[in-house]
């Protein structure tokens, strides 16, 4: 794990001994906390890499945090959460059944419910308390969900858009579209598939795909009720979310462009683009009115408008 000057890109410290598989979480800005080869909760001072408090749970990837505890998935598949005041073991869950043993982070923490999604397309939510499972939904994507929240409002991507009450999984509501094609018979017409959602106290974004006869990623901007506001002129990764920083909208989009995408967050329309070149691996963070791009081996900031 490395941190680098937001600057100039210079880096300040490094952790050589943090697994990346392990990933790592910001604790409220304070701390990072990252797992070790051993499976130890290790955290540093952001700005220096000065370590602090250790906690040997066994640990084989973080999951979430908020301001009681960090959550996280053990090597034998077991939920746990650590007290941030004291680095002691809360709880731990009985192992996750089979539906959820693909557990894969992130996951999100809201009124009071740790919720997770699966490499395949399950979600369960379990009470931040006792570790309990409250909730879960099956088969909302064919792969990968990752779930977003904001309040006490989940949102979910996958075979549908949809909108659930964190605290007891109750569906608020649920947006389906069909593929787009010349076909007649529509009832024959699979469903588009959502990717991540990012969810915003105004409005709610996430690419979505899979027309019959071509590939379209294409983000949509939604109210959090569930009413399409505009659809965006862009183009992204099915997989990686659209975020919103300054007055722009950004995505990454990969094969063959292998660029970052920015729109205007008014009306949708493109702005820029930044080509970065071929890579297995890409990502996107915004915050502090920059946006940074993982690229393959390179790391990007790009200035916002």
């Amino acid at each position: 794990m490395a941190a680098h000057n937001v600057v100039d890109g210079k880096r300040r410290w490094a952790a050589r001994d943090i697994t990346p598989t392990g990933r790592y979480l910001s604790l409220s800005d304070r701390l990072i906390a990252a797992v070790d080869a051993k499976g130890t909760l290790r955290t540093f001072v952001p700005s220096t890499g000065e370590r602090r408090w250790t906690a040997d749970v066994r640990a084989h990837q973080l999951l979430a945090a908020d301001d009681e505890a960090v959550y996280l998935v053990t090597e034998d598949h077991r939920l746990r959460a650590v007290d941030r005041s004291d680095a002691t073991v809360r709880w731990t869950s009985a192992p996750l059944g089979k539906p959820f043993r693909k557990v894969d982070p992130p996951g999100v923490v809201a009124d009071g419910r740790l919720v997770l999604g699966t490499d395949d397309g399950n979600v369960l939510a379990v009470d931040t308390a006792n570790g309990r499972r409250v909730w879960d939904l099956r088969g909302q994507s064919d792969g990968f969900v990752r779930p977003a929240a904001h309040g006490g409002t989940v949102y979910l991507g996958g075979r549908s858009m949809t909108a659930r009450r964190a605290a007891d999984g109750k569906e608020l509501w649920t947006v389906r579209k069909r593929a787009l094609a010349g076909a007649l018979d529509h009832e024959k017409q699979p469903f588009v598939s959502f990717g991540p959602v990012t969810a915003t106290a105004d409005a709610l974004y996430a690419t979505h795909q899979g027309y019959v006869d071509q590939d379209s990623n294409l983000p949509d901007n939604w109210k959090p009720g569930g009413s399409e506001v505009f659809q965006l002129h862009g183009s992204s990764n099915i997989g990686t979310p659209v975020l919103p920083q300054g007055n722009g909208l950004w995505m990454i989009e990969g094969d063959p462009w292998y660029a970052v995408n920015a729109v205007s967050a008014q009306d949708g329309s493109p702005v820029w683009e930044y080509k970065v070149g071929k890579a297995d691996r890409q990502w996107l963070v915004a915050d502090g009115n920059r946006v940074f791009v993982l690229n393959g081996d390179a790391l990007y900031a790009l200035p916002v408008f």
